[in-house]
């Protein structure tokens, strides 16, 4: 038996002895040394989550840890290895994965909330989602490296990627929209924020964005258009969640711009058809981290120095007070990323 943090349902998190898992040939046993909890952990904790989970379900997914068992397949890793795993369980046998998109997998499981999550002494996990980390690259850094690989596959592989001096703007200054901030700067981007919380607003600017706004006190729309002599925006980034954003994407953008949408819109939204057609815009959904070699570029990205998503991390707490720690986190105040260590 070992100790794992148990969801059982709304508000219903508690340690609890569970069963070990049994790896398989192809298994890697990981002990979790710092895990996340994410928006979708607090909504799912909520009980208002509107994606794919099961209960009761062991949670966490964002993580590092080090390697303390392999299967007799496992091959490239040692015990003792520092190492992060994807969220996304994708079968690599269905159309969208084997047409390369694992994000899309018709069989998809998730860590943390279809399959047995990080918060607990050990996780078996496939070594297909196993990436090694770096010696530099610290536990917290590597419990990041998931929503990070999130905002990168927003930005650069369903975005498209930028090009040196265009215009980015960010709406929602959570952990992906500071992500997706922090990656736009490195591929050289002139990044502009709008969020309506003050102190989100302050982690913004120091992530890296060169301008942040209000937009219960601004024109959103006026602003990047005002920021960029009426021309608009070559990507909008939407990580809010909020249906009332996506036509302040539309608008924010110019010619040939594309929008993005990372947060999962609990409510329909509209947009102005005529400013779509008649401006070419493209809008696209973004789902997931996997494939595309995201995890390795992240972590290199990491590794380098070249960012730091551990800057995110505001608050620490033990795995083995998940009671403390999601009740903190509920109250999305003045904080970030939320992670508990062992």
């Amino acid at each position: 038996m070992s100790r794992a943090v148990v969801l059982r349902g709304t508000t219903e998190v508690k340690v609890e002895e569970v069963q070990k898992g049994t790896p398989g040939p192809d298994d890697v046993v990981i002990r979790p040394r710092a895990v996340g909890i994410c928006g979708s952990d607090i909504d799912m904790y909520r009980g208002v989550y509107t994606g794919l989970w099961r209960l009761p379900v062991i949670i966490g997914h964002e993580f590092s840890g080090d390697v303390v068992g392999l299967g007799s397949n496992v091959r490239g890793l040692r015990l003792g290895d520092k190492v992060t795993a994807e969220e996304i369980q994708w079968c690599g046998f269905c159309k969208p994965c084997k047409a390369g998109f694992p994000n899309y997998c018709e069989n998809i499981g998730e860590l943390g909330f279809t399959t047995p999550g990080a918060l607990a002494d050990e996780i078996v996990v496939q070594q297909k989602y196993v990436h090694k980390l770096p010696p530099n690259v610290s536990y917290e850094a590597g419990s990041v490296i998931e929503p990070a690989s999130v905002a990168y596959t927003g930005v650069f592989v369903q975005g498209g990627g930028l090009i040196p001096g265009d215009f980015v703007a960010v709406f929602g200054a959570g952990p992906i929209g500071l992500l997706s901030t922090m990656l736009a700067k490195v591929a050289g981007a002139e990044v502009c924020v709008f969020e309506p919380n003050e102190w989100r607003r302050r982690m913004a600017k120091e992530m890296g964005a060169d301008h942040v706004h209000d937009p219960t006190e601004v024109d959103a729309v006026k602003t990047v258009k005002d920021l960029t002599d009426g021309y608009g925006a070559n990507m909008a980034v939407e990580c809010s969640a909020n249906e009332r954003v996506v036509p302040l994407v539309i608008e924010s953008l110019r010619f040939k711009g594309k929008g993005v949408l990372i947060g999962m819109l609990e409510k329909p939204s509209t947009i102005n058809g005529v400013t779509f057609v008649r401006h070419g815009i493209s809008l696209v959904g973004s789902l997931g981290h996997s494939g595309h070699d995201t995890f390795p570029h992240v972590i290199n990205l990491v590794a380098r120095g070249v960012i730091d998503p551990s800057k995110i991390i505001t608050h620490r707490f033990s795995i083995w007070e998940p009671e403390k720690a999601f009740e903190f986190a509920v109250q999305r105040g003045n904080s970030m990323k939320i992670t508990l260590t062992q």
